[in-house]
């Protein structure tokens, strides 16, 4: 694929993320985030920013005073500054590729949370990045995964079908991408990344 044509696609999957983002982060969600995290000025990494709507949230309920924005993309860093200008927070975007590598210009112990929406599922190799968060995290941070859970097939077939959109065999494809880590797994892979 062209870089052309992957730009534009990305472009798409950035423009399908923002019409997403009430529906995934509605009040209930923010309801419920309070509550575990309550609002008190805090620094926060978010780990896949895409287009920054998250984060221009958190900024604002939290009053944030610093914020670190990752992702992959050149496309979605762009979308998330133009998202996140003119908040009143130092902000630091920068391009990493969270499969194959951490970010390196992250003080040790200086983030209180490290959040992740809609990506986690997506690593194939999460131990360093699971280590680069605990190196990462202060003393009493914490760390937010929200993201699809594992179930089973048949569910998400019976989920799927009601769309009336795929084929079994796509189901079958998305349901490797949409249904990967139990929360049984994610104690499992934050055990052996040396979380307590």
């Amino acid at each position: 694929m062209k870089d052309q044509d992957k730009q534009r696609d990305m472009y798409q999957f950035c423009l399908n993320m923002k019409e997403r983002y009430h529906t995934r982060y509605d009040d209930l969600f923010w309801r419920f985030f309070t509550m575990v995290i309550p609002p008190k000025p805090v620094t926060i990494a978010e780990y896949g920013v895409g287009p920054g709507l998250f984060l221009r949230d958190a900024i604002e309920r939290y009053s944030l005073k610093k914020a670190w924005a990752f992702d992959y993309s050149e496309v979605m860093l762009d979308h998330a500054s133009q998202h996140i200008q003119g908040v009143n927070a130092e902000i630091h975007f920068e391009k990493v590729d969270l499969q194959n590598e951490v970010p390196r210009n992250v003080p040790a112990g200086s983030i209180d949370i490290i959040f992740t929406g809609f990506l986690f599922r997506a690593l194939n190799k999460p131990i360093p990045l699971l280590e680069n968060w605990k190196s990462l995290l202060s003393k009493r941070g914490t760390i937010v995964i929200y993201d699809f859970g594992k179930f089973e097939l048949r569910t998400f077939e019976e989920e799927w079908s009601k769309k009336g959109e795929a084929s079994f065999e796509e189901i079958v494809d998305r349901y490797r991408n949409f249904s990967r880590y139990s929360l049984d797994d994610l104690r499992v892979l934050f055990e052996r990344a040396g979380f307590g």
